[in-house]
């Protein structure tokens, strides 16, 4: 018999440190209904209290939200987390972020952070993934004013970033009515993997 047929009557917080912190919730409180049902009949505020705990403790961990999974330096050399889960998750289905930071080298107060979404994924070889994050346009930022402002440019960037740190870009400049691509190369900024675990 795990639990007494009557409990000591000192106070709850006695008995529910008995239940909950001295041995095993689901046994004991297979115990507490079949020995100590009166008690519950009696204290109908301790069978609310019983029925919030056995909730809170089925309920599942929060898996809602961007998570960053995996992380790259300058050169494209793992700083952490895991690139063959982020690649699983991938071929899950989770959709994708890419996300850098730059800092004026004359002034490293001064930084910019983008994150992207990417919008056409590639497994290459099961081993690195590459992303078409979505074309945006250039703009370059006022970072000393007392107002901070970025002003659009009539350049439209389309860009593949992966997880070895290569880029391989497309650019479309409207204003002269031409196109330029670049040859893959290390993009030379820190690059950040997130994938949405709510999918």
């Amino acid at each position: 018999m795990l639990l007494p047929k009557s409990f000591p009557n000192d106070n709850y917080s006695n008995q529910l440190n008995y239940l909950f912190c001295d041995h095993g919730i689901l046994i004991n409180l297979i115990a507490f209904f079949k020995d100590g049902l009166i008690h519950l009949i009696m204290r109908p505020h301790l069978i609310l209290f019983l029925a919030v705990i056995a909730i809170s403790c089925n309920r599942q961990p929060d898996k809602s939200g961007w998570k960053l999974i995996y992380k790259t330096d300058k050169a494209g050399v793992r700083v952490s987390g895991d690139k063959g889960k982020l690649i699983e998750l991938v071929r899950k289905g989770n959709p994708v972020r890419v996300g850098w930071m730059s800092r004026r080298p004359s002034d490293t107060t001064k930084s910019v952070e983008h994150i992207v979404d990417g919008d056409f994924l590639t497994i290459a070889n099961g081993k690195e993934l590459f992303v078409q994050i979505t074309p945006f346009l250039a703009q370059r930022p006022d970072l000393t004013s007392d107002t901070i402002s970025m002003t659009l440019m009539p350049t439209q960037l389309n860009w593949v970033l992966g997880t070895n740190g290569i880029i391989s870009t497309i650019n479309i400049d409207y204003q002269t009515d031409s196109v330029s691509t670049g040859s893959p190369r290390l993009f030379g900024y820190e690059l950040s993997w997130f994938v949405d675990a709510s999918e």
